[in-house]
């Protein structure tokens, strides 16, 4: 079976033959073209600061183009599991860095006039027994 991704195949992508040589100095060279690494870009470049992206294949060719192009809070672990690890505030700092994160996608979409069909919608959580209920009330 031949995987395509959906962007991919909905714009059009960059010519690869067209790209920009490396520089031969910079003042940060960031691994990966995804989201992580072009924000980080971003924000190196509004400081003024020389940055180069690095990718093996092509920008969002990893995760960044292979999910559903959602913005959600939370952490991969469970709050029990990353209060267990990190004790209660850290596990509540690094949740709410997940909420902050939400805005700051908002943030960026509307700066750089990106047309994704941006919006929130909310995030329901469900409980499908008692236990389950307590655990997330907790």
């Amino acid at each position: 079976m031949n995987q395509q991704i959906y962007w991919h195949t909905t714009v059009k992508m960059p010519n690869d033959s067209n790209l920009t040589p490396i520089p031969e100095k910079v003042d940060v060279a960031i691994i990966g073209g995804g989201y992580t690494g072009l924000s980080a870009a971003r924000t190196f470049a509004q400081r003024g600061v020389k940055a180069v992206v690095l990718e093996a294949e092509t920008i969002g060719w990893g995760a960044s183009s292979r999910n559903g192009g959602m913005t959600l809070t939370g952490l991969k672990v469970a709050m029990q599991t990353a209060i267990k690890r990190y004790g209660h505030d850290l596990a509540k700092t690094l949740f709410q860095a997940s909420i902050d994160s939400v805005a700051l996608v908002e943030q960026i979409v509307k700066e750089e006039n990106i047309d994704c069909g941006f919006a929130r919608t909310g995030h329901l959580l469900a409980a499908n027994k008692p236990k389950t209920f307590r655990r997330a009330k907790r």
